[in-house]
């Protein structure tokens, strides 16, 4: 499974399903509802934490063992405070594209929260990731992540792969149990005093998602290091973790529908919505994607060798899904489409306040564009990586000649 054919289509799928899942308009857009959001507790966010943290583990391990430590701390902090800057400049913009046209901040302010009012604690808040625009979710925690992963990488590479991976799972058990509240109530507290009711503002808690950071980071330096024995993992003839990994789908599947439709009577819903909690990646979030994560997994790696048909024939599906060029392409540059793409998220919500409500077919139009529009930062990249390469190659014709 190589990157180039896999791991970029991947994260380019779930780029352009959180755009679908971005695009707001009144009323909803029924051409999003052709989504595998629909069908469990699966979204596009928890693939894409996992695969940044298997990009992360491949890469960084590499220039870790090949060329030092230093180096690969240097790059890591250089990442990281690369996407700080342009982070806050995202922020910064959509901030402005809120305040500053009329008539945009009072029915758009709850995206904002309290940066629609430019207070200068507010400011502070969102300087130090404390209090984030909606749709700069990722961002916030990919920093955090980053920032942490020489100690990991570290600790990894030194032999202490699985206190890792149980100092993770330990983490996100805390975060179930309630034990970061008091921690949180006392940023609460801290952040009230520089602006009346400022608060931790964001939809994920990373203490518990960053478990899928860590699972990705611990699978990519395996892989890179090759100890990742995937004969193990997936085994092409009855492998033993598959069957149950989709009936877990399944099951999830058929309880989000049955929520859906309200086909569960109050009381069991109520005792199941107590383990359904996305902002700290609660247990049926965890489940739910750990079992379909193996399913596709197995599908991907094992599944072109099956005898069985119809495993066969998913794979070769999902392979060539992952393999549409436009797909890689927003892979490939994965961060500055998410940054772009919040950006367009926050033109959508502009245009539908002063240009809607639209019908339906408007609103399949405007999410099409959405999408299409990704394509822009990706091929802007694309073409200034190639103009140095081009030049170069210009400058050694005409030495030649």
């Amino acid at each position: 499974m190589s990157r180039s054919a896999t791991l970029d289509g991947l994260r380019g799928y779930f780029l352009v399903f959180m755009m679908v899942n971005h695009v707001v308009l009144a009323g909803g857009v029924l051409l999003a509802k052709v989504n595998h959001a629909e069908l469990g507790y699966v979204q596009d966010a928890q693939g894409f934490v996992l695969l940044s943290g298997i990009v992360a583990g491949m890469y960084y391990t590499r220039v870790w063992t090949q060329r030092s430590p230093e180096a690969a701390r240097r790059r890591l902090f250089a990442r990281a405070r690369e996407l700080y800057v342009s982070t806050m400049l995202v922020i910064a913009l959509v901030t402005a594209m809120v305040v500053l046209v009329p008539g945009a901040r009072e029915p758009l302010g709850g995206f904002l929260g309290h940066l629609a009012w430019l207070e200068p604690g507010t400011l502070l808040a969102s300087a130090l990731l404390l209090h984030s625009p909606t749709f700069t979710d990722l961002l916030i925690q990919y920093i955090l992540y980053l920032a942490a992963t020489p100690l990991l990488l570290r600790l990894i590479l030194d032999g202490h792969a699985r206190k890792v991976a149980l100092g993770s799972a330990a983490l996100w058990a805390a975060v179930q149990m309630g034990l970061h509240v008091p921690v949180l109530s006392a940023l609460d507290d801290g952040l009230g005093r520089l602006s009346d009711g400022l608060a931790v503002r964001g939809p994920f808690n990373p203490l518990a998602w960053q478990v899928l950071y860590v699972a990705g980071l611990l699978i990519g330096s395996a892989v890179q290091r090759g100890r990742f024995d995937t004969d193990r993992w997936f085994p092409v003839e009855r492998p033993p973790w598959l069957v149950p990994a989709l009936v877990t789908v399944v099951v999830c599947a058929a309880w989000h529908l049955s929520f859906v439709h309200e086909l569960v009577s109050p009381i069991v819903g109520e005792r199941f919505l107590r383990y359904v909690d996305r902002t700290e990646f609660s247990l049926v979030y965890l489940a739910n994607f750990a079992a379909l994560a193996y399913a596709v997994s197995w599908l991907l790696i094992a599944g072109p060798r099956s005898s069985h048909p119809v495993a066969a024939g998913t794979a070769r599906l999902l392979t060539a899904l992952f393999n549409l060029p436009f797909l890689r392409l927003l892979g490939r540059h994965s961060l500055q489409v998410y940054l772009f793409h919040v950006l367009v998220a926050y033109a959508i919500l502009l245009i539908d306040l002063f240009g809607g409500p639209f019908n339906q077919l408007t609103k399949a139009v405007l999410l099409l564009a959405s999408v299409a529009s990704l394509a822009i930062p990706a091929l802007w990249r694309e073409r200034s990586r190639a103009k140095p390469v081009e030049r170069s190659a210009v400058r050694m014709g005409s030495s030649r000649g």
